[in-house]
C-alpha cells in the first residue's frame, strides 16, 4: 500500500481546513472591529450633542419634575384601566358561564372538567400556587 498518497490527501485537507479557519477568524475579528469603531463615533456623536444643547430657559430645566408628575399620571390611569377591564372581564365569565356546577352529574368527568374550564377566575399559575 502506497501513503505517499494518503499522506498527501491528509496534507491538503489539513492545508485547506487552516486556511477556511483563518479567513474565518480574520472575517470574526474584522466584524468585531468594525463595531466598536462603530460604537466610539456614536459615543462621540452623542458627547457632541449633549455639549453643543445647554438649557436655554428655565422651562426646560424644571421640565424633569412635570414629566415625574405625568409619569404618576399615567400609572394611575393605567391602573384604573386595568381594574375597569378586570371587572369588565370578570362581569363577562358570570353572565357568560352556562354550565352550574351542581347541575352537573359526579360521574360525567368531561362536563366536570369544562365546567371547571368555565369558572376558572385566574390563570393556571394561580390554580398551581393553590395546590
Amino acid at each position: 500500500m502506497d501513503w505517499t498518497t494518503i499522506v498527501d490527501g491528509l496534507y491538503v485537507s489539513g492545508l485547506g481546513m487552516g486556511m477556511v479557519m483563518a479567513v474565518l477568524l480574520l472575517l470574526a475579528i474584522t466584524v468585531w472591529l468594525v463595531s466598536r469603531v462603530d460604537r466610539a463615533i456614536e459615543a462621540r456623536q452623542r458627547a457632541r450633542e449633549q455639549v453643543d444643547e445647554p438649557a436655554s430657559s428655565m422651562e426646560e430645566v424644571a421640565a424633569p419634575a412635570a414629566d415625574e408628575n405625568l409619569a404618576n399620571v399615567a400609572v394611575i390611569a393605567v391602573a384604573i384601566a386595568l381594574a375597569e377591564a378586570a371587572e369588565r372581564r370578570d362581569a363577562m365569565r358570570e353572565a357568560s358561564s352556562p354550565i352550574d356546577s351542581a347541575a352537573v352529574p359526579a360521574n360525567d368527568w368531561l362536563t366536570q372538567g369544562r365546567t371547571r374550564q368555565w369558572s376558572r377566575q385566574g390563570s393556571i399559575a394561580s390554580e398551581i400556587w393553590k395546590r
